[in-house]
Parts: C-alpha cells; sequence; structure tokens
C-alpha cells in the first residue's frame, strides 16, 4: 500500500507534470519534427511563448478543473459529472486558448442545455485524456477505486461521444493507477505494457501498443517508434496516436522526467497534448523530485500557478475526505475572473507568436 506522502509526491508530480509538459509543448504545437529540430537544434525545448516563462494551455487548465470536480462530488458520479460539465461551462466563456474543436462544441452544446452524458461531439480527439489522468490517480487505493473506468466514460462523453475517446480516457486512468501504485522499473516496463494491452478494450488502441512491445524491448528512441508507425511529421491529436506515444515515452524514459518530455515535444504535431500526458504519466512514477527545479521555477502561469496545484495535490491526496471537511471546503478555492483577464492579455501575445512563426517559415523557404 502506497504511503500517504508518496501519494502526495505521486499526485503533485502528475499536476507539475501536466503543467510543464503543457508549457513546453505549446510553443512548438502545429509544428512537425523536422521544423522542431531545425528551430532547437542541441538544445532540449524550452518555454518559449512569454519572455522564456512557464504557461498552460487547455491540458493543465482542464486537469486543474477535474480535481475540483472530485473533491466537489462528495463521491457520487452524479455530482462528479455535473461540477465538471459546470466547470467546462465557465472556462469557455474564459476564452481558452488551445482548445480542441471538439472541446468547444461540447461546451457550446452544455451552454444550449444539453446533458453532459450527451454533450460530446462525435469526436476521437484526446481532449479526454489528461482528466484520464487525475481521476485515476486520485480514486486508485480509496474506497472508490471501483468508479475510476465509470468516471473516466462519464468524463469522455461529456466532450468526445467516439469509441477511441472513451476508451483511450479509461485506459489512461487505469495507466495512472498503475504508475501510482507500482513501482516502475527497466524490468517490468514490458509486464506493464502487456497489462494495458490486456486491459485495452479498442482493437485499434490494442493494435497500436502490442506495436509498442519491440520497440520497448530494443529501447528505441521515441522518434525511431513513431517513424515506424507512420507519424514521422508529427503526432496527431487522435486519441489513439496520443495516447500511443506518451504511453511509450513514459516506459521508454520512466525515471527521467527531462527525457521523457523533450522526447514527447521533438515528435512534432499535437506537442503540448503529448508532452502533458507524459508528463502526468512520468511525475507519477518519478513523482515530483523527477522534474528538474529550473522547469518549475520558470514556470510563470496565474491564477493557477504551481502553488495552486500543489495545494490542489494536497486536498486530492487526503480524498475521500470527512463528513466535516466536505461540507466546510468542498474544492480549493480558484480565483475564476483571473482566468478571463489572463486569457484576454495573452490573446495578443498568441497572435504575435503564430504571426512571426509563419514569417520564419517563409524566410526559411
Amino acid at each position: 500500500m502506497i504511503s500517504s506522502i508518496d501519494r502526495r509526491k505521486s499526485i503533485e508530480g502528475m499536476l507539475f507534470g501536466i503543467a510543464v509538459g503543457d508549457a513546453l509543448g505549446l510553443a512548438y504545437e502545429g509544428l512537425n519534427r523536422r521544423q522542431i529540430l531545425r528551430r532547437l537544434r542541441r538544445r532540449p525545448p524550452q518555454y518559449a511563448l512569454v519572455s522564456s516563462r512557464g504557461l498552460g494551455s487547455d491540458e493543465i487548465q482542464m486537469a486543474g478543473m477535474t480535481g475540483q470536480a472530485i473533491l466537489r462530488s462528495v463521491c457520487k458520479s452524479e455530482n462528479f459529472l455535473d461540477s465538471l460539465a459546470w466547470s467546462f461551462r465557465w472556462w469557455f466563456v474564459g476564452l481558452p486558448f488551445g482548445i480542441g474543436l471538439g472541446t468547444a462544441k461540447a461546451c457550446i452544446k452544455l451552454w444550449l442545455g444539453f446533458n453532459p452524458e450527451n454533450s460530446g461531439s462525435r469526436s476521437a480527439g484526446n481532449g479526454p485524456a489528461v482528466r484520464a489522468l487525475v481521476i485515476g490517480a486520485t480514486l486508485i487505493g480509496t474506497d472508490v477505486e471501483s468508479r475510476i473506468e465509470r468516471w473516466c466514460q462519464l468524463s469522455a462523453l461529456l466532450t468526445h461521444k467516439a469509441p477511441q475517446a472513451t476508451a483511450g480516457s479509461i485506459l489512461l486512468g487505469q495507466a495512472a493507477a498503475i504508475a501510482i501504485m507500482d513501482k516502475l522499473d527497466r524490468d517490468n516496463r514490458l509486464g506493464v505494457l502487456d497489462q494495458l494491452i490486456e486491459l485495452s478494450r479498442n482493437d485499434e488502441i490494442t493494435e497500436l501498443l502490442q506495436k509498442l512491445k519491440p520497440c520497448l524491448e530494443a529501447n528505441m528512441a521515441p522518434a525511431r517508434v513513431a517513424k515506424r508507425l507512420g507519424w514521422k511529421k508529427g503526432v496527431s491529436g487522435y486519441m489513439p496516436h496520443t495516447l500511443t506515444m506518451a504511453i511509450y515515452c513514459w516506459l521508454r524514459y520512466y525515471n527521467d522526467f527531462g527525457k521523457a518530455v523533450y522526447s514527447a515535444v521533438r515528435l512534432g504535431g499535437d506537442t503540448d497534448s503529448v508532452a502533458a500526458i507524459t508528463g502526468g504519466l512520468v511525475g507519477l512514477s518519478a513523482q515530483v523530485d523527477s522534474i528538474p527545479d529550473h522547469l518549475i521555477a520558470e514556470y510563470g502561469d496565474w491564477p493557477a500557478d504551481l502553488a495552486w496545484h500543489e495545494q490542489l495535490a494536497s486536498r486530492l491526496t487526503e480524498w475521500p475526505h470527512g463528513e466535516e471537511d466536505i461540507l466546510s471546503a468542498p474544492a480549493e478555492p480558484f480565483f475564476w475572473p483571473g482566468q478571463i483577464i489572463r486569457n484576454l492579455l495573452l490573446i495578443p501575445v498568441v497572435i504575435a507568436h503564430v504571426f512571426f512563426r509563419w514569417l520564419k517559415r517563409c524566410v526559411g523557404r
């Protein structure tokens, strides 16, 4: 049984890992592998959106909302889903950048009065992925761990109806549970992969994970694996593709946060999602101390900074709480208007970043 101290370090590592991976990948999102390598040369990926300060996008924000929904749930599925749905409604009003088309459509449907279990778009995108990590890591080892699958399913259906999205979300929730409960090392990595293959309920995802086995046995670099799977230019936001490479980066570099996340960013494509999922999984298995100090020190988001996520991790570690705690302090306080102010201030920054990236591409032709 995992100790309370280790549990907190793992959940904190997951939230910090999602935040750092999201921020590192954000500046390179949409670029192909060759463009990223040309830009970085031999340097590791860096925060590059605002004065080399780390700023998260939709991935870490959705992770935080999921944690809050768990705290407000009083261990009831309907409360969890209702809280998450309202968080998404108000989050959408805050003009989040980086939001996927499928998630945006779902938020509009929620405001139009659709039932949260039927508000998802027919998309197989990776939007539910980081939410599943938070669910799996928080519920495992508690009296309600049997609800991991159901809550991952509800979280996925809120925004994405496609079976690949739901199956991928459930599998990532189970991967998070394995990451926090089992000591991962070089000798049992293949065993964990076999376990995930057995747990998979989608034929496409199962087939992709099976193709990882010889690659992991040979300790192939993630870039070679992506090329072998046909994703030479980059990894798409399609759930089976995203989770396959995130799981591989995690198992390949299970105790080296930097190598795992840097490798995920260098793959190209949907870099913030792949890096955020990878960072969350490695943060769970290697814990918060594995994250390089400079990446934590240079992360400068607001109002949900790393101090806020540290407090959220503390609350999730102790969940489910006693009756008095549930009634008096159901969630970590959060200054929602600050999210709107933040996004409005960042809109011109993001536009300028996209423009100069396009200009560099034109000059390089």
